[in-house]
């Protein structure tokens, strides 16, 4: 699954780095699976992000914390917990 997450970090943005561990999830309808997305700040300030999901896993998706602040040199994390319902509705395969 790739996940539509967005990373609203303000005007040092080209300073961070994000990545997802594990990349790919995969996860049945029903049943719940996670992911951590790593922000790494290489800049001289603090920074102040903020995760949102997009698209259709937004609304059976949350990341926790939803905000990170990162110290310079240093590495921040957050959850992003799956949990697509058992439903008609539910697309099977790749979702974006």
């Amino acid at each position: 699954m790739r996940l539509p997450l967005s990373v609203d970090a303000g005007a040092d943005v080209e300073r961070l780095s994000a990545r997802l561990d594990p990349q790919h999830v995969v996860v049945a309808a029903g049943a719940e699976a996670s992911t951590q997305v790593v922000v790494t700040n290489a800049g001289t300030i603090v920074e102040h992000v903020r995760f949102a999901l997009d698209g259709s896993a937004a609304a059976w998706s949350l990341v926790d914390p939803a905000e990170l602040r990162i110290m310079p040199g240093q590495t921040g994390a957050a959850i992003v917990r799956l949990r697509p319902p058992r439903a008609s509705t539910t697309p099977a395969g790749r979702t974006p």
